[in-house]
Parts: C-alpha cells; sequence; structure tokens
C-alpha cells in the first residue's frame, strides 16, 4: 500500500490481519479514500441502528484526520492540537516543504496527503503527559477540592481553573511522570519549590512545562520546515482559558478553540455531507459548520519570559535524566 495515500477505512493489508482473526469476510476489503460513497445501509442493519434504509454508506477517517477536518484545519501552516490524556499534534505543510522533512539524524520524516490536494499532514511532536499530569496533581495535591466536587458534582477541573495564578511561575517540571520512552529512561521531576510555593502554582506550572514538552517539536518545525501560523486546539484542556493563554505564549503563535466538543465526528459528517451532495465540497461544509469560540493572541513578554524557561527546562531535563539514568 502506498503510505501516502490518505488514511482509509480498509487496507489492502486486511487480508492478513484477516487470516490471524479469523474474519474471512475482510479478505475482501477495499481501499476507500476518504468520504467516499461505499454502497448503502441494508434495510436489516439500518432498522437495527435506527437510520433510513437505503442511507449512503460512506468511509470516514481515522480519529486524528477526521478531526483535523472537524476543526477546519486545511491550510498549511496550520496545527492542530490534542489535549487529552496526552498531548499529539497535526501540521499541514504543502509541496515545497516536502524535501524538508528530515530529522536532525537524516531520517525521513513521514506524511501523508490530507484530504486538500497539495496539503500533507505531518506530527509535530506532542506530550506523553497532557491531561494525565493534571490528574496526578488531582490525585495528590488536590484531594480537599476532589472531595468537595465529588459531593457537589462539580468539575474539579473547572472550578480549580479559577484559581490558576495570572502570572508566570518560576517552576521547572518535568512532566514525563512514568511514561519512559525506548531506548531511554524518563522521569518526572519538580524543580526550584521554596517554603512560599502553592499548589496553584505548581498547578500552573505543569501546564507550563507540559507546554515546553509540546513546544520542542513545534520549535523543530518553526526552525527547520516551515512556521506555525496559528494553532487550533480540541480536547479537555482546551476548556481552560488560562491554559490556551499559556500555550499562546510559549507557542508565539495565536491559538484558536471551537465550538465543537466532538471535532473527529464531525469531521466524518462534514465528509458524508459532501459525499452525498449535501456541501459541494468541504469548504463550504466547514463555512457552513466550523465556528472559532475564542482566540488567543500571544503575549510577547510571557514568551520571552518563557523562551529563558524554555532553555532551562531543557536543561533541567538533561541533568536530571543523565544524573539518574546514566548512559
Amino acid at each position: 500500500m502506498d503510505t501516502k495515500l490518505p488514511f482509509s477505512l480498509l487496507t489492502t493489508r486486511m487480508p492478513r490481519i484477516a487470516r490471524i482473526s479469523s474474519i474471512p469476510t475482510l479478505a475482501k476489503a477495499r481501499v476507500s479514500p476518504l468520504g467516499s460513497v461505499m454502497g448503502e445501509v441494508p434495510a436489516g442493519v439500518a432498522r437495527g441502528i435506527g437510520v433510513r434504509p437505503g442511507a449512503k454508506l460512506v468511509s470516514g477517517g481515522h480519529d486524528h484526520t477526521a478531526a483535523s477536518i472537524g476543526i477546519g484545519q486545511t491550510r498549511v501552516g496550520q496545527l492542530m492540537n490534542e489535549i487529552g490524556t496526552v498531548d499529539f499534534t497535526m501540521m499541514l505543510v504543502g509541496d515545497d516543504e516536502l524535501p524538508k522533512l528530515r530529522r536532525p539524524d537524516g531520517t525521513r520524516i513521514t506524511y501523508r496527503k490530507h484530504v486538500k490536494p497539495g496539503t500533507y499532514a505531518i506530527g509535530a511532536g506532542g506530550g506523553l503527559t497532557g491531561g494525565v499530569i493534571l490528574r496526578w496533581f488531582r490525585d495528590h495535591f488536590g484531594l480537599l477540592e476532589k472531595a468537595e466536587c465529588a459531593r457537589t458534582g462539580a468539575s474539579f477541573y473547572a472550578e480549580y481553573d479559577k484559581k490558576i495564578p495570572k502570572e508566570p511561575t518560576d517552576l521547572i517540571v518535568l512532566p514525563q511522570f512514568g511514561t519512559g520512552l525506548p531506548g531511554r529512561h524518563h522521569t518526572g521531576a519538580i524543580l526550584n519549590m521554596t517554603m512560599n510555593t502553592t499548589n496553584e502554582q505548581i498547578y500552573r506550572a505543569f501546564m507550563e512545562n507540559e507546554a515546553y514538552d509540546v513546544y520542542t517539536g513545534i520549535k523543530f518545525v518553526n526552525d527547520n520546515i516551515l512556521r506555525v501560523n496559528d494553532v487550533i486546539a480540541l480536547g479537555g484542556a482546551a476548556r481552560c482559558a488560562e491554559y490556551m493563554q499559556i500555550r499562546s505564549d510559549v507557542f508565539n503563535a495565536p491559538v484558536k478553540t471551537i465550538h465543537s466538543d466532538q471535532a473527529g465526528a464531525h469531521g466524518d459528517a462534514m465528509l458524508a455531507g459532501v459525499a452525498v451532495g449535501v456541501y459541494k465540497d468541504l469548504d463550504e461544509a466547514i463555512g457552513a459548520s466550523v465556528r472559532v469560540k475564542e482566540t488567543f493572541e500571544p503575549n510577547p513578554k510571557n514568551h520571552a519570559y518563557y523562551m529563558g524557561m524554555y532553555e532551562k527546562y531543557m536543561r533541567a531535563y538533561e541533568a536530571v535524566n543523565d544524573a539518574l539514568y546514566p548512559e
């Protein structure tokens, strides 16, 4: 299979998967590009799932690909940042950037065609502890608030977000808590605390330093491939305005949030709408249904401060891991 094809519902590797999984019907699977009409829903199935018999069956996308459509990511230079359990970024590049897709060691950076001709999706880095690190904080530092929220039915994160200090912190957090990567140990740490350090400062520092972790990939893209024009954030963390402002300040790029909480399902619905003629193309579908909720512009003063902290973060990362896990 050409690995540069768009993500598909089924792939030509399915016959081998069928043999392994003993599902013989998969042996005849075919490749179906995103947004293709693959047939109709059989009457018996339609009755069972509550749709009209004869409804068109349209191929949908993988979660990240579908989500990128659902947030309206179609332009070269746009970056999607999904901040759920983990942090994930996906950036769109054009034909001019394809020769630049090399890592520092010279190996190729993989890419896939995106839905818009002449655009390609690449991973632009990320962090392994996006929402997990805040959950760790809740379960270790926020026990009183967690119990109160359980009693009242409130969201711990929504309530604690109200306590986030407005000023940047000077804390260094290594957010790799228990998420070692192949080839090297990684460890978590909270550095530069004093007797005056508060829980609320640590909470903000978790957000800041997770943003530093993600920024490492973005910085490489900015310096070697193409500058990130704007960031579209989604996931649970995108509900926190202070966190989005921190991301904008660290990334030095506008960060946008959207109204849809289910970007993947939204993207697949738009693909289906185009396939059956509700919209003439994805641009029309996006224009009709994607709405920006809020845009966060970078604060130059905070960005300058954060770049100084980012350098300390990188030095601390190397020093702590080298000290604890010498190679």
